[in-house]
């Protein structure tokens, strides 16, 4: 009989104890250690409050760098500031107020059990999201960048600024050209109009591209400045900022590559982008460059399918950009000024 009580009775007293003795042992500590758990309370109250500012403050640090605040971090962020501090204030009132002048509880043994189990249990909810903050090694990290970043333009384009917007993205979205050069003497506004192309792209929604990649080449370049500045643009590290792993990388995507200022030839297939062509809709992958450049040799050698020459504005589209530019009522306070504006800009006498 006793080794059948060691065998089975035995094994299952020995499990069923805790699910019957610690909740018992919960509800006195209840009633009996109320100045302890209000304490406990509190003090786990004050810690909370000093792990979030802690928290707060390495995340305003991290995104002062680039970074952005973890998906689980700014979850645990919203969890205490929904956490009702009220109801911890209210516990904490209700028991300084039924203490009495010798530093003891209230003997009313029902109200101090209610009171100790809502100080207990609030404690428990503050200490499990204090158990969570502990996990966080990192608050923050470096997202790879977007699809595209938006460049700064002038809040004002001429009409031949958008006239050749629309038509370079018409042949964009349309697949009729995988190279695009635009060109045209310095000062006309293709740096202004390649801005345009790349913030055209960022605000679609259409998600033709994986990635836009601006890339100011100028007359000085070297290859390796031109692969640093892609690989940045697609979030690569700097040790992968070879034609290897930049024609890797790209190869599975679509992309539209944005080169600023070329003074000569430049070998694609030698800095990493895979070669541009026409495509058909169906296609997966997508790669396309625009470029400007002073020079229409330039658009020859680099086998443009399309080309768009950008000419000096008209007088009248000089003048209009002049008056926006300095504004009507400053140019109509003096005659002096209205004449030098009108020979600046080669306008004619305006219409009254």
């Amino acid at each position: 009989m006793a080794g059948v009580i060691n065998v089975v009775v035995r094994p299952l007293v020995n499990a069923a104890t805790p699910y019957l003795v610690d909740p018992m042992v919960r509800q006195f500590k209840y009633l009996f250690m109320l100045s302890n758990n209000v304490k406990a309370m509190t003090d786990a109250m004050v810690e909370l409050r000093a792990k979030r500012e802690s928290i707060e403050q390495d995340i305003q640090i991290a995104e002062r760098e680039g970074q952005t605040r973890r998906p689980e971090v700014a979850n645990w962020l919203e969890k205490v500031d929904s956490f009702d501090q009220r109801e911890v204030t209210a516990i904490e009132q209700e028991y300084y107020q039924r203490t009495n002048c010798i530093a003891m509880p209230s003997l009313n043994i029902v109200s101090n059990y209610k009171l100790g189990r809502r100080a207990f249990k609030k404690k428990e909810d503050m200490v499990e999201l204090l158990d969570k903050a502990v996990k966080f090694d990192v608050v923050a990290k470096k997202l790879p960048p977007g699809p595209a970043r938006e460049l700064a333009t002038p809040s004002i384009m001429v009409s031949n600024e958008n006239s050749n917007l629309e038509t370079i993205c018409q042949y964009l979205k349309e697949n009729t050209a995988g190279i695009i050069g635009i060109w045209g003497m310095g000062g006309v506004g293709k740096t202004t109009l390649l801005k345009s192309i790349n913030n055209e792209f960022y605000r679609s929604k259409d998600g033709m591209f994986d990635h836009v990649i601006w890339v100011v080449v100028s007359q000085d370049y070297n290859d390796q400045k031109i692969q640093s500045d892609i690989a940045t643009n697609l979030g690569l590290t700097s040790t992968n900022a070879d034609a290897n792993a930049i024609h890797d990388f790209l190869k599975r995507k679509s992309f539209l590559l944005l080169l600023d200022d070329l003074w000569s030839e430049l070998d694609l297939e030698k800095i990493g982008v895979p070669h541009p062509k026409m495509h058909h809709d169906q296609d997966k992958h997508k790669s396309m460059v625009v470029f400007t450049t002073r020079s229409e040799n330039v658009c020859g050698d680099m086998e443009a399918n399309k080309t768009i020459k950008m000419e000096c504005l008209t007088p009248d589209a000089a003048w209009c950009l002049f008056k926006a530019k300095a504004g009507e009522e400053l140019i109509a306070s003096d005659n002096l000024i209205q004449q030098h504006a009108k020979a600046i800009c080669h306008a004619p006498n305006p219409k009254r």
